[in-house]
């Protein structure tokens, strides 16, 4: 390495110029820290760095501590970047998320309100008409098949909602509460045919119903709530905690690095998959013995209009920062039927005793 004399001549000793000089410690301080186990390398450093430049050794042990810890560094990203590979290898397989209508010209789909949902109608349309409305937000209405029967009597309408199911995804600009209610009242128009129609929603679809139904009550021949989710700020804050432990930290860093390798039919596959493996891992005191039911799990869930949809929920009748679904709910008339499964510890008949006094005239 190049160095210069102090007064330029033959005789006087070669010097290191500072930088070289901090270069040359901090190496052969690096060199020799596992040969001295007495000192830290950040001590190595300010005393060969006090003695060749008569730098102060608070100042440079800040300077060795700085390398220390860019050191650190480079070793905490390299094993970052190594258990990211084998996470990568360890979740390799193959893994597939339902097409919606966009892609699959095979489902059913129902237009309305310039969209096109997935749904069907069951059922003879001279009957009275029963719309369901299932739970999420982003779900499907593949859960809500056992109420197939109800077609002998009535014209029942399924219709995933907006970016939910197997519907079309959408950014989430063109989702928000109020398309919701107007999606929903552009279905009532059709189906109902100027006749009020009867809702049914689980979960999050029987807080939609109630929504609709403070809307537009006239609309709304009667009510039936599935354990419908907490209707104000005030229960949700005392209701049962969903699991967000460690555990679900875990299943939502496999999920992701499953999604890479995922057979991705559209651009929101892989968001949608990671929440809907998240999503039903995290609420296993709904089921009896917490035990998840065969088939319970639907062919794809919407994470955006999840996200849109319970953000908007949060600001209805809203203040200093709670929200009540159930204001103005009196303009309806009708007994509201509550429905609750004893095993549910989440939305069981618990919080739908403290949801009825919620109604001027209810049932559970």
């Amino acid at each position: 390495m190049p160095c210069w004399r102090s007064d330029n001549s033959a005789a006087a000793p070669c010097a290191l110029v500072p930088w070289q000089a901090v270069f040359l410690t901090v190496w052969n301080a690096g060199l020799t820290e596992l040969k001295d186990g007495s000192h830290s390398l950040a001590r190595l450093m300010a005393a060969r760095l006090e003695l060749a430049l008569h730098v102060p050794r608070e100042i440079v042990r800040v300077f060795a501590m700085r390398t220390l810890l860019v050191r650190f560094l480079v070793g905490a990203v390299a094993v970052i970047v190594l258990a990211a590979a084998a996470m990568y290898v360890a979740t390799w397989g193959d893994y597939t998320v339902a097409r919606t209508v966009s892609d699959d010209p095979s489902l059913p789909t129902i237009e309305a309100n310039g969209y096109r949902f997935h749904g069907e109608v069951l059922g003879d349309p001279d009957d009275p008409t029963i719309i369901v409305l299932h739970g999420g937000p982003g779900s499907d209405y593949s859960g809500q098949r056992y109420l197939d029967p109800l077609a002998d009597d009535y014209q029942l309408v399924y219709f995933d909602q907006r970016g939910a199911g197997l519907s079309p995804r959408v950014d989430a600009s063109a989702i928000s509460l109020e398309i919701y209610l107007e999606d929903l009242d552009a279905l009532v128009d059709k189906f109902g045919q100027g006749e009020p129609v009867i809702l049914i929603g689980p979960s999050w679809g029987g807080e939609y119903a109630v929504l609709y139904t403070v809307r537009f009550p006239e609309k709304v021949a009667k009510l039936a709530l599935l354990e419908p989710g907490e209707l104000t700020a005030e229960l949700n804050a005392i209701g049962a905690d969903r699991d967000l432990s460690l555990k679900h930290s875990w299943r939502f860093l496999k999920a992701a690095f499953e999604s890479l390798h995922l057979d991705a039919p559209d651009a929101y596959a892989d968001e949608d998959y990671v929440f809907a493996e998240v999503a039903i891992n995290s609420n296993l005191d709904y089921f009896c013995d917490r035990q998840i039911p065969p088939n319970y799990r639907g062919p794809r869930t919407g994470m955006i209009a999840h996200r849109v949809i319970r953000r908007d929920v949060q600001s209805v009748n809203a203040e200093d920062g709670t929200y009540d679904l159930t204001v103005g709910i009196e303009a309806f008339p009708e007994k509201v039927l509550f429905l609750a499964g004893a095993c549910d510890l989440l939305l069981g008949p618990g919080l739908q005793r403290k949801q009825m006094e919620l109604f001027p005239n209810a049932e559970l």
